[in-house]
């Protein structure tokens, strides 16, 4: 993969790789060939959470969102692609047709380098999408098939058959391991998902989360971590009430939108409440990557932040952790599992 992106001369070239196959490490490698060589490189992704995680992952120094990408690539004071430039596209199935149609022009003007990198099995473009999987059959890429992440082959077994389509035989082996438990109510798996991740939280150095695809099984299962981490005194009782939310000192959330003049909070910023203030509504945490900032009370009360324990699988895209606690409906029945 390094040797094809850094020599083979193409406009664009791309890169499949399955999840745990070493992408993002394998691109560290090739912002530090291009930077050496005298380019500039530029990372850009769908979601601020996938932007973060290249920026972290790859080192790659100027990273932005698509959305402010292409303001400022259409700003004429902004000036555009800089000479010897490199684009890498990070989770390049969810970015929309239209949007590289606007991109690829620029690039193509300026002689800027673009790499796609993701997996078209993976979650796909909520617009018009197909793009990456049509460079990949037009031109052609570079496949990483092998899962690193996964410790147990029979996790990477079933996560192989997954994305070929295969669900069903997927899961089979999941049940058979005891991943998968499947149960009557709605209430009692989100009683067992809910066990389950507060049971591997409280494991040294573990992280953890619990997923849902709805929003409304979300809320619930942040609400219920949220009255659990009270009740055992990790988050400070009192605290305030915001757009329909309990939050205190300890809690841990998530930002749904940008803020601070230098972006050190956007949309996908995780980070733990450090401080309340009831009479001026105002929030302090501390992010994962360090700063701490106050959020004042018109940014939380437009419902820009919220409980950090259970998201939504769109928003939990690009996320590498240890333990993920799946809640959701097959087949008519409640079925919750833990995987990891």
């Amino acid at each position: 993969m390094i040797g094809h992106l850094t020599g083979s001369g193409n406009a664009v070239d791309a890169v499949i790789g399955v999840a745990g196959s070493g992408k993002t490490s394998a691109l560290a490698v090739v912002n530090d060939a291009f930077t050496a060589a005298g380019y500039q490189v530029v990372g850009a992704a769908l979601a601020d959470q996938a932007v973060q995680e290249l920026a972290a992952g790859a080192g790659v120094r100027h990273c932005v969102n698509m959305a402010r990408l292409l303001w400022e690539l259409d700003d004429p004071s902004h000036g555009g692609f800089a000479p010897k430039s490199v684009l890498i596209i990070d989770e390049a199935g969810m970015v929309g047709t239209r949007d590289y149609d606007h991109l690829l022009a620029h690039a193509s003007a300026a002689g800027t380098k673009v790499i796609l990198v993701g997996d078209d099995r993976q979650l796909a473009a909520i617009e018009a999408g197909g793009y990456l999987r049509g460079v990949v059959t037009r031109v052609g890429a570079v496949h990483l098939r092998e899962n690193l992440r996964q410790r147990h082959a029979f996790d990477r077994d079933a996560l192989a058959l997954q994305r070929d389509g295969k669900a069903a035989e997927a899961m089979a082996i999941w049940r058979t391991h005891g991943r998968v438990t499947v149960l009557d109510t709605g209430e009692e798996a989100k009683a067992t998902v809910l066990a389950r991740w507060w049971a591997s939280t409280h494991r040294a150095n573990h992280q953890s989360i619990m997923l849902a695809y709805q929003r409304g099984d979300v809320a619930a299962l942040n609400a219920a971590a949220h009255a659990m981490r009270v009740e055992h005194g990790e988050v400070r009782e009192g605290g305030v009430v915001i757009a329909g939310q309990q939050f205190g000192i300890g809690d841990r959330v998530v930002a749904l939108h940008k803020h601070g003049r230098r972006g050190e909070i956007v949309n996908g910023t995780r980070a733990t409440i450090t401080k309340v203030d009831r009479e001026a509504v105002t929030i302090t945490m501390r992010t994962d990557a360090g700063p701490e900032l106050t959020l004042p009370r018109p940014w939380l009360e437009r419902d820009r932040l919220r409980h950090a324990y259970a998201l939504t699988g769109h928003k939990g895209q690009g996320m590498t952790i240890l333990d993920a606690h799946v809640f959701g409906v097959s087949e008519g029945k409640l079925q919750s599992g833990a995987m990891w």
